[in-house]
C-alpha cells in the first residue's frame, strides 16, 4: 500500500471505485492524493458470476480433501467445453498444507 506513495502522479486506477465506503474514499484522497474520477464502463461488460452453492461448495471427509481438490482444479483448467475453460488460483493456510497437496 506504500508503493503508490512513492510516485509524483497517479494517472489511474484499476477497480470499482463507485462503491467505495466514505471511510475508504477518505483514505483514497487523504493518504494517496486522488481527488479527480473518471468512470468507465468495463470492457469486459457486465459481470455474469453465478455462485451455485450446491456445486460450488464441497463437503467431503479430510481423506478426500486434496483429491477433491485437485478434480476441481483439473475440470476447470481443462473445461468441459473450450467457454468454460478458465485459469485456477489456489491459495493454501500454510507451506505445510501446501506440502500435503504436492
Amino acid at each position: 500500500a506504500e508503493v503508490p506513495k512513492s510516485f509524483y502522479r497517479i494517472m489511474g486506477v484499476s477497480g470499482n471505485l463507485k462503491t467505495l465506503s466514505e471511510p475508504e474514499r477518505g483514505v483514497i484522497e487523504k493518504d494517496y492524493r486522488m481527488s479527480k474520477y473518471t468512470y468507465m464502463p468495463s470492457l469486459f461488460g457486465s459481470n455474469n458470476l453465478i455462485f451455485a452453492e450446491q456445486k460450488d461448495i464441497f463437503i467431503v471427509e479430510e481423506s478426500y480433501y486434496f483429491t477433491t481438490l485437485k478434480k476441481e482444479i483439473d475440470d476447470r483448467l481443462v473445461g468441459t467445453n473450450p467457454e468454460t475453460k478458465r485459469a485456477v488460483l489456489v491459495f493454501f493456510e500454510s507451506k505445510k498444507t501446501i506440502d500435503g497437496f504436492l
